[in-house]
């Protein structure tokens, strides 16, 4: 009778099942790594979307497009010869161009020289063109508020930078200096090439 008691004892302790919902400490472990995992797989696109927009919105910032020869009609531009975009470029656009390994080429390419620039207290313009017809072009057309720009101010070497007569859909860019007193944060600054110009607000 005593061994069939203990034999019934010994086989209710092995089949017991634990309540629904408990979990083992190890479970739990298990558990939360599984969740961590899962999290970095959702959030690591995400963050690379913020990343990503975030170089976007300080581009945005730092541009400023002048339409050489158009006329506006709604949202469109009309009988452009060239459309042409000062870039500027600063340490916050730098550093987030840098951890970004999608920003556009023709960044990468001129921002190089933003420390050379800054060794001779001046600060650099990427400026990037695209015509849509004929159009006769050197960088001695642009100015900064006064000030003129010379063949020497013009940093991106000679042989990867188009100017001259150029035909239509001819696409360039290169980087420029200029007197890093004329960028002084906050202050509202004339665009121009030639008689074509905008104004531009250095972001703080």
């Amino acid at each position: 009778m005593m061994k069939n008691q203990n034999r019934r004892h010994d086989t209710e302790y092995i089949g017991r099942k634990r309540k629904p919902g408990v979990f083992r400490e190890k479970d739990k472990y298990i558990f939360l790594l599984l969740l961590i995992l899962l999290g970095m797989l959702f959030f690591s696109p995400l963050l690379s979307q913020v990343e990503a927009s975030s170089f976007q919105e300080l581009l945005d910032e730092r541009s400023v497009s002048i339409w050489i020869e158009g006329q506006p009609l709604g949202d469109m531009m009309i009988g452009a010869r060239a459309q042409l975009v000062f870039v500027y470029v600063d340490r916050k656009i730098l550093d987030k161009g840098r951890e970004n390994p999608d920003v556009p080429q023709w960044f990468s390419w001129n921002s190089q020289y933003y420390d050379k620039a800054l060794k001779k207290k001046k600060g650099i313009f990427i400026v990037r063109f695209k015509t849509f017809r004929s159009w006769s072009f050197n960088p001695e057309m642009l100015s900064v508020e006064d000030y003129t720009l010379q063949q020497e101010d013009v940093i991106t070497r000679k042989a990867f930078r188009l100017e001259g007569e150029l035909p239509s859909d001819a696409i360039g860019s290169f980087a420029i200096m200029v007197p890093l007193d004329t960028l002084k944060k906050g202050h509202e600054l004339l665009l121009s090439c030639g008689e074509f110009s905008r104004t531009w607000k250095v972001p703080r």
